[in-house]
């Protein structure tokens, strides 16, 4: 199966989330074909960064925003069922949803990851992260509700929809440094991320092949 098949297979993913994913994916697809550095298990670190939030719908806050939502607002009550039916059974973090779904079709190696993912960005000991680890939480760091933005314009988003929230320092700090980080062994400007092309990337991502067990 595809991962577009197994996203419809889940039926969890709205066409936003879908959009999403498909861009961190795409930038992580562009980090793996410029690593430098020691060797990793790309396929682990791409499949993570097509699956990382695939329970983000228990966290939508529902009347949903035209100007981020506006590819499934005109299905927005069937949404909403699924996000009650998810919440019922995994409850409110959308982190533990995502790693629970994964765990559910057997993608144990990937809902590991995403634990190291989610503790990184809220860490100052990135030096004992994973490059697995990092890559899939810079692309994700990367990618706003508009699309592939970079780093810093992503950062300057989250300050405006996220104010008052107590740990946002923490995850500006570790992108930043993640950044610094992962730029040692890549090469490829990672603060210019926004200015390459994706299409095509993206359009090979949409039928990457997905071994559900």
């Amino acid at each position: 199966m595809t991962i577009l098949n197994f996203y419809q297979k889940l039926a969890t993913v709205p066409a936003n989330l879908i959009r999403h994913h498909l861009e961190v994916g795409a930038v992580t697809w562009l980090i793996l074909h410029h690593w430098q550095g020691p060797k990793i298990d790309q396929e682990l670190t791409l499949r993570t960064a097509l699956l990382h939030d695939v329970g983000n719908l228990v966290k939508y806050t529902f009347p949903l925003e035209h100007q981020i939502y506006h590819e499934i607002i005109d299905d927005e009550a069937y949404w909403y069922r699924k996000q009650c039916q998810l919440i019922s059974k995994y409850g409110r973090d959308a982190d533990l949803t995502t790693r629970n779904l994964l765990k559910k079709f057997g993608f144990l190696s990937e809902a590991r990851l995403l634990a190291e993912v989610h503790l990184a960005k809220y860490t100052n000991k990135l030096k004992n992260v994973s490059d697995e680890a990092k890559i899939v939480f810079l692309a994700d760091g990367s990618v706003s509700p508009v699309g592939i933005v970079g780093v810093e314009a992503r950062i300057e988003d989250v300050k405006k929809r996220y104010t008052g929230n107590e740990k946002m320092h923490l995850w500006v700090k570790a992108l930043r440094k993640n950044q610094v980080l992962l730029q040692e062994r890549v090469d490829l400007n990672l603060s210019q991320l926004q200015d390459c092309d994706y299409y095509r990337i993206v359009n090979r991502l949409k039928k990457w092949p997905l071994a559900v067990g």
